[in-house]
């Protein structure tokens, strides 16, 4: 089954171990775009930064970071436009909940 689709069969509540798990290898699916590779790696530090693992939350970041995207996805329910601003924000302070 294609990643896309095991990510996109979660259920919306319960499933932090399995997406922490789907994360890392959406982030190795090689795109022409590296948008959506940074995507996931924001997410999976999103995650953990609520997970407290704060170390390996800001490992994500950098690696977000390093991926030189220079797109921002909005998400504007929750009023947030992640772009590289963003990452480095939250190399700064972790993501929270609001």
């Amino acid at each position: 089954m294609a990643i896309t689709r095991k990510i996109a069969g979660l259920p919306l509540t319960g499933s932090v171990d399995a997406a922490l798990a789907l994360l890392p290898r959406a982030s190795e699916i090689r795109l022409t775009d590296q948008g959506y590779r940074f995507l996931a790696l924001v997410w999976q530090g999103q995650w953990l930064d609520l997970l407290d693992r704060r170390a390996e939350a800001i490992a994500a970041y950098r690696a977000a970071r390093a991926t030189g995207s220079t797109f921002a996805f909005r998400h504007d329910q929750y009023h947030l436009v992640i772009d590289q601003k963003w990452v480095e924000q939250r190399l700064v302070s972790r993501f929270e909940r609001q």
